[in-house]
């Protein structure tokens, strides 16, 4: 997105706050109850995003929280980081 009236660097997100390790957690957990996450962790404070001024600007979020999570383990398997038969449920 060209704008000559934009300025610096920005960091996009769709909600006021970062996800955090919890979200991401669980959407992992929900996503993959049969795997062993760690959910115990140590409590930080959330980042909180000040301004919208990208969406001011007409800026729209192509993807979702969610949809970024499942691309990178999908991309995480592509590249053999990832053993996708850990993925599925082994009966």
């Amino acid at each position: 997105m060209e704008q000559p009236s934009v300025a610096g660097r920005f960091l996009a997100v769709r909600r006021r706050t970062y996800p955090t390790v919890y979200d991401i957690v669980g959407h992992f957990a929900g996503k993959y109850p049969h795997l062993d996450l760690l959910t115990e962790t140590e409590v930080l404070p959330s980042v909180q995003a000040h301004s919208d001024k990208l969406g001011e600007l007409g800026f729209r979020y192509k993807y979702g929280m969610e949809e970024i999570l499942d691309g990178s383990i999908d991309c995480a398997v592509r590249f053999g980081c990832l053993d996708a038969s850990k993925l599925s449920v082994q009966e």
